[in-house]
């Protein structure tokens, strides 16, 4: 299914920017001051507090008092993020939505740039661009804000990509959506608290074309010690591992569960079978990088199993098998095995360097 969206290019495009805090007071001013200073669009700011207990939403009310583009929503117990994400989201006002963490900031000319295309794009149902990684101060803008090209994906084909990677591609902040597309294909699923975006996005690209805009950054994400993917949900970590996966299962079962069609069962299957190829692959490398002490393989082997049926037919589970009779202590010495893995090293640069260039 591809829409055709209602669009106005000759009017001020406006933009509902949802900024969802908890405990991120420190945080608040960068990300607050680098949406008030977009140009070239009309701004409501919904600052949604889930009851911090740092002086937060007393910072996002001296904002409110000082901009009437800015209002506060005050949670008096803390709600959890997918609430926070849907009651900010279903109250904000404008015709394209933003979820922006306060720990997080758009780039200088963002959302102008995101809605210039939507507007003259009516089958594109979200933007997204580059996002540069930051720990402390915000990035030096470039000098020369030129645009680049912007790269249109069909819907079905950008979707066929996730099915067949299974791994996001999207940060989040970076993200322009047409209201009408949130409403189609949101809300936030409150069982995917993991990976709950990622859902999002494919569910989107469901029912329209989706916009990769080259050029400068569309968003800085900040890394630090207290993200919540690494604080909540040990991104990154041995602990991470299968709660990842697990996630990520759920989702490609949550997005395809209301499509029809064989081309639907069949995205799903490469989904699965993706997954179950990743948990495998993840088993081998214990093996070969000396880690089976520490990495949960007979896990991985039971998640490939319980994804897909026909798991002992992928040739993943043979490499296992393979390193499983030689033992940890010669795999991990075997030369085809250190090979192999500096191959997949390399491919595995290849797929983020070629996410950089297309987006996908």
């Amino acid at each position: 299914m591809n829409t055709t969206f209602r669009t106005a290019a000759t009017q001020l495009a406006s933009v509902g920017i949802v900024v969802p805090c908890h405990n991120y007071a420190r945080y608040l001013p960068q990300c607050l001051d680098s949406v008030l200073s977009q140009d070239g669009v009309k701004l409501q700011v919904l600052v949604v507090d889930d009851a911090s207990s740092d002086g937060s939403s007393d910072i996002a009310a001296s904002y409110a008092r000082r901009d009437e583009r800015v209002r506060v929503i005050v949670h008096g117990s803390n709600k959890g993020h997918i609430h926070t994400y849907n009651q900010g989201l279903s109250l904000v006002e404008g015709d394209y939505l933003v979820l922006l963490s306060a720990d997080d900031a758009l780039a200088p000319g963002s959302l102008k740039r995101a809605t210039d295309i939507l507007q003259n794009k009516p089958r594109v149902g979200f933007s997204y661009g580059p996002v540069q990684v930051f720990s402390d101060q915000l990035p030096e803008a470039p000098r020369f804000q030129k645009s680049g090209r912007v790269r249109i994906w069909s819907g079905p084909r950008w979707l066929q990509r996730r099915s067949r990677l299974m791994v996001n591609c999207v940060v989040s902040p970076e993200v322009v959506m047409r209201r009408e597309m949130y409403e189609s294909a949101g809300p936030y699923n409150p069982s995917l608290p993991h990976t709950g975006d990622m859902a999002l996005w494919m569910r989107a690209a469901a029912r329209g074309d989706v916009a990769f805009l080259h050029g400068p950054p569309a968003a800085y994400y900040r890394r630090h010690a207290g993200n919540m993917h690494r604080d909540v949900f040990r991104s990154g970590s041995v602990e991470g591992m299968l709660v990842d996966l697990r996630q990520r299962r759920m989702t490609a079962d949550a997005v395809f569960a209301d499509m029809q069609g064989k081309q639907s069962v069949k995205l799903h299957d490469t989904a699965r079978i993706s997954l179950a190829r990743e948990a495998l692959r993840a088993a081998s490398r214990a093996y070969t990088w000396g880690l089976t002490e520490e990495w949960p393989v007979s896990d991985l082997v039971d998640f490939a199993a319980g994804t897909w049926p026909w798991y002992k037919d992928l040739s993943q589970f043979s490499a296992l098998k393979r390193r499983i009779s030689r033992g940890p202590e010669a795999a991990r010495h075997y030369p085809p095995y250190v090979a192999t893995e500096k191959f997949l090293e390399i491919q595995d640069r290849w797929l983020v360097a070629r996410q950089k260039w297309t987006g996908s």
